[in-house]
């Protein structure tokens, strides 16, 4: 399912300046999950993560888009989405068209992308 998601998502994500940097697979001990991340880095160097989780025997997929340098910054009070800017979740049935879902996902994530737009390096302020 990622992977689908994947060719759709990143030259979308290219344009404020994300890039691919890891995909991957690992074993929860419940089943397999997906990865995938995404990395840039906005107007104050701040490391800006968006990260896919897909867990497909729970037939969801998560998205947060988030900066490490907020977690280091707000570390006694972070707890789960405290430090995430943007945060999704899409269940899906074994049914559902792959593609309609990966479209699905594009667009919410892609108006977060435009909303945090004008912090990203190499983007106008207007």
């Amino acid at each position: 399912m990622l992977d689908i998601l994947e060719r759709q998502l990143t030259p979308v994500a290219a344009q404020p300046g994300f890039y691919l940097c890891s995909t991957g697979a690992a074993s929860d001990g419940d089943g397999d999950v997906q990865l995938l991340e995404y990395r840039a880095e906005d107007r104050r160097r701040r490391r800006l993560l968006l990260d896919f989780c897909h867990l497909p025997h729970q037939q969801t997929i998560t998205s947060e888009l988030w900066s490490p340098d907020d977690l280091t910054a707000r570390q006694e009070e972070a707890t789960d989405g405290t430090v995430a800017m943007h945060r999704g979740v899409w269940q899906y049935d074994r049914s559902d068209d792959p593609n309609l879902l990966a479209r699905t996902i594009l667009s919410e994530v892609t108006t977060w992308l435009h909303q945090d737009e004008p912090s990203l390096r190499g983007q106008r302020d207007d």
